[in-house]
C-alpha cells in the first residue's frame, strides 16, 4: 500500500502514512489525483531499495519522511532511506549467541534424548559409575532422564 507524507512549507508536518479518506475539509482525499494531492501538499513516499546483510550490518531510520524534515522545493514525492553501519564485534557475537540458544532451545528435546542415551549407554559399557556424578549433577541427569523417557 503506497504511503504519504504531508508538507506544508517544504517541511513535513505528518510523516508516512496510507492517505486518510478524510482531511481537514477535504473528503475523498484517498481518491484524489496526484496533481490534487500534490497541491494539498501529500506527496508519495518512495523507499531506497538498500539491501545489505543484516549479519553484518545495522539498518537505522528511516531519514527523509519524518516530521520536520526538509523536502526539495517543488518535490513530486519524498525519498525515504535508511542509514547503514557496520555492526559491532560485540553485536555480531551476540547475535551469533542469540542464534545458537535459539538452535538449543529448538533441539532441547532431541539433546535430552540423545544425552540420556549416552550416559546410559556409558554406565553400562564403560568403567563409569553413577559415583562419579556429583550429586547435583546426578539429580539433574534423573531430572532429565525422567522427562526423556516420557516423551520418547
Amino acid at each position: 500500500m503506497q504511503k504519504y507524507c504531508h508538507q506544508t512549507s517544504d517541511v513535513i508536518d505528518v510523516s508516512a502514512r496510507r492517505l486518510p479518506r478524510a482531511w481537514r475539509n477535504i473528503s475523498g482525499l484517498d481518491k484524489a489525483s496526484s496533481v490534487e494531492l500534490k497541491a494539498f501538499g501529500w506527496l508519495p513516499v518512495v523507499y531506497v531499495d538498500e539491501t545489505y546483510d543484516s549479519a553484518t550490518k545495522v539498518r537505522t531510520g528511516p531519514t527523509g519522511c519524518n516530521v520536520g524534515d526538509a523536502v526539495p522545493s517543488g518535490a513530486d514525492e519524498v525519498t525515504v532511506a535508511y542509514a547503514l553501519r557496520d555492526k559491532t564485534p560485540q553485536e555480531v557475537d551476540d547475535d551469533k549467541r542469540d542464534q545458537d540458544l535459539a538452535t538449543l532451545r529448538e533441539a532441547g528435546k532431541d539433546l535430552a534424548l540423545v544425552l540420556t542415551e549416552l550416559v546410559e549407554w556409558a554406565l553400562a559399557n564403560t568403567a563409569m559409575q553413577p559415583t562419579d556424578f556429583t550429586p547435583d549433577t546426578k539429580q539433574r541427569y534423573l531430572d532429565v532422564k525422567a522427562i526423556a523417557d516420557r516423551v520418547k
